[in-house]
């Protein structure tokens, strides 16, 4: 074998060699990617249940208030209405209670409202750090948000993690992580 065809020997197995190891390289510094199913992590979060819990209960005291207005309405509207000639006081306070139990009712759902926004930015905003947290703590370069809005066409269930954040973020929230 002349030297010529050795160095083109060697050249063409060091190529090989160097290729094999860049390929491996590129392989193991391949970016760890995964997508979450946000629906699905909202709806099983510890936090939106415990603060759904305590949305129910400030509606519910609020249609009471609601409903007892709501009674003493009728009760005044009846008693008006089986008088041919009310007095004017039960008219006024009739009027009273009528424009009492608007306000309240607007007042109550605008509140309802606005407790809604609030509580769902705070569940939004812990499940993002929750996430992100999960994200470092597993080597992940990206995790997606699947949010069925176009934001993610399609993802191969094996990189689906949902249940495996929805587990985190809980265990998160009740301080055994």
């Amino acid at each position: 074998m002349s030297s010529g065809s050795k160095i083109a020997t060697i050249l063409s197995i060091t190529a090989i060699v160097v290729s094999v190891i860049i390929g491996i390289s590129f392989i193991n510094h391949k970016q760890k990617t995964a997508y979450v199913v946000i629906q699905e992590l909202f709806e099983n979060f510890e936090l939106k249940k415990e603060l759904e819990k305590q949305y129910t209960g400030t509606r519910n005291a609020r249609k009471k208030i609601l409903d007892s207005l709501q009674i003493d309405l009728s009760v005044l509207s009846k008693r008006l209405s089986s008088n041919s000639n009310p007095p004017k006081e039960e008219i006024e306070i009739f009027e009273r209670k009528k424009i009492e139990f608007n306000q309240k009712m607007q007042e109550y759902d605008q509140s309802n409202v606005q407790l809604t926004k609030e509580f769902d930015d705070k569940i939004i905003l812990q499940l993002n750090q929750y996430i992100s947290e999960y994200g470092k703590e597993n080597g992940y370069s990206m995790i997606f948000g699947n949010t069925s809005n176009g934001s993610i066409m399609y993802g191969d269930e094996k990189n689906n993690i949902t249940k495996e954040v929805s587990t985190y973020i809980n265990q998160k929230y009740k301080g055994l992580k």
